[in-house]
C-alpha cells in the first residue's frame, strides 16, 4: 500500500504545489490573477477528464508500468515549464503535467482491484486518498515557504525535483507484474450504456454531483486567491507568512474520521447543510482586516469542505439504484470540474470587485448547495 501513497502523494503534489504562489505567476508574466489560477484549473481539468476514463481503461495495460511512466513524464513536464521564460510554454506544459497525472488515479483503482483483497480495500483506497491529502499540503507549504517575494520558479523546481525521484523510485517499489489476475480481482466487463445513462440521469444521484461542484467551487475560491489577499497592502505578508495560511488544510484531513461519526448520526441533509454553512461562515469570517478572525475562518472553510466531501461521498454510496463505479466516476468528475471552472471564474469577480466579490460569490454558492441539499437529501433517520 505504500505505492498507493507514494503515487497520490506525488500526483497532488505536482497538482497544487502553484497555488500558494499564484501572485507571484500573475506578477512574473504581467497577467490578471484569473489567468494565473488556469495552471491550476486547466490541469484539474484533465484530471476530471481521468475521472471517467476510469471507466474504460483496461486491464491488459499494466499499471506497475504505466503509473512510474506517467509521473516520471509528468514531473519532468513540470520542471521543464518552471524554465520557460513564456507564459504560453508554462500553460503548456502545466496542461501536459495534467494529462499524465490524470491517468494515475484510473490506473491506480486497476492496479489496487487486482493485487488487493476485498477485505483491505478500505484500508488500501484510504492509504492513497492519504496520499493525495498530503501530496497536496505538502506540495503547497514547500513551494511557498521556498519561494521568496517575486521569485518562485526555483522552488517549484524543486518541488518537481522531489517528485521525479519518488517517481523513479516508484519503477522498483510496484510488485512484480502477475501472469494473470488475483483471485480477488473483479472481472472485467465491458461499459453498460444504459448503466452510464442511469447514472447521470437518476434525481438522487445527480444531485449529489451537483453538490460536490458547488463543495469544490466554493473551497477553491477561496484558497486560489488567498495568496493575493494575504499579499496585498492590506495584510502585507511575506510569502513565507502568507504560506502558512494552507495549513489549516490540515486541520480537515485529520477530522475526516470525526465527520464520519457525525454523518451516521446526523444523516446526509443535516451534515451537508452543516458543511455549507461552514464554508459560507468561515468565509464571512475572512472579510476581516485583522488575521486571528481571518485564520479561524480559513480553518472553518476547510473543515466544511472536507465534512462536505467526506458526506457527499457517504450519500453516494449510500445508493443502491445506479452502479457506484459509474456514480463515483461522475462525482469525482463533477468534483474536479467545480475545482477547474471556479478556479478561473471566481477569479474575474476578484479581479472587479476584490475579495469581497469573492466571498459573495462562495456564499451564494454556499447557499445555493444548502438549498439543493433540503430538496434533495432525505433527514436522519433516527434521531440525534
Amino acid at each position: 500500500m505504500l505505492v498507493a501513497f507514494a503515487a497520490g502523494l506525488v500526483t497532488f503534489s505536482l497538482l497544487y504545489a502553484p497555488q500558494p504562489v499564484l501572485h507571484l505567476i500573475a506578477a512574473r508574466y504581467d497577467i490578471p490573477p484569473q489567468s494565473s489560477s488556469l495552471t491550476i484549473s486547466l490541469p484539474t481539468a484533465m484530471l476530471s477528464g481521468a475521472s471517467l476514463l476510469q471507466l474504460f481503461i483496461g486491464r491488459g495495460l499494466n499499471p506497475a508500468r504505466l503509473v512510474p511512466v506517467a509521473l516520471t513524464l509528468a514531473a519532468l513536464a513540470n520542471l521543464l515549464g518552471m524554465l520557460s521564460p513564456s507564459w504560453h510554454l508554462l500553460l503548456a506544459a502545466r496542461v501536459l503535467t495534467g494529462v499524465l497525472i490524470g491517468i494515475v488515479p484510473s490506473a491506480m483503482m486497476t492496479f489496487l482491484a487486482v493485487h488487493i483483497a476485498p477485505e483491505r480495500m478500505g484500508r488500501a483506497m484510504s492509504t492513497y486518498v492519504a496520499g493525495t491529502g498530503a501530496g497536496g499540503l505538502l506540495g503547497r507549504l514547500a513551494a511557498g515557504t521556498l519561494s521568496t517575494d517575486g521569485h518562485y520558479a526555483s522552488a517549484l523546481m524543486m518541488t518537481s525535483l522531489i517528485s521525479l525521484i519518488i517517481s523513479v523510485t516508484l519503477f522498483f517499489m510496484f510488485p512484480p507484474a502477475s501472469p494473470s489476475p488475483a483471485p480477488t480481482a473483479a472481472p472485467r466487463r465491458r461499459v453498460d450504456p444504459a448503466g452510464l445513462r442511469r447514472a447521470l440521469v437518476t434525481p438522487s444521484v445527480a444531485s449529489v454531483y451537483l453538490i460536490g461542484f458547488l463543495l469544490m467551487s466554493a473551497f477553491v475560491g477561496i484558497f486560489n486567491y488567498l495568496p493575493f489577499l494575504l499579499s496585498s497592502p492590506r495584510f502585507g505578508l511575506s510569502q513565507s507568512s502568507l504560506t502558512f495560511a494552507f495549513l489549516p488544510m490540515a486541520t480537515g484531513i485529520v477530522a475526516v474520521p470525526i465527520f464520519g461519526r457525525l454523518y451516521d448520526r446526523l444523516g446526509p441533509r443535516r451534515m451537508l447543510c452543516f458543511a455549507f454553512a461552514m464554508i459560507g461562515g468561515g468565509g464571512l469570517l475572512t472579510l476581516s482586516d485583522r488575521l486571528e478572525l481571518l485564520f479561524p475562518g480559513l480553518v472553518i472553510v476547510a473543515l466544511g469542505a472536507f465534512a462536505g466531501h467526506s458526506s457527499a461521498s457517504a450519500t453516494l454510496g449510500r445508493q443502491s439504484q445506479v452502479d457506484k463505479a459509474y456514480a463515483s466516476s461522475f462525482y469525482f468528475c463533477f468534483y474536479y470540474l467545480g475545482s477547474s471552472v471556479a478556479g478561473y471564474v471566481t477569479g474575474i469577480f476578484y479581479d472587479s470587485g476584490g475579495w469581497p466579490m469573492i466571498v459573495t460569490v462562495m456564499a451564494g454558492l454556499s447557499l445555493t448547495g444548502i438549498l439543493l441539499t433540503l430538496t434533495t437529501q432525505p433527514a436522519a433517520r433516527r434521531a440525534c
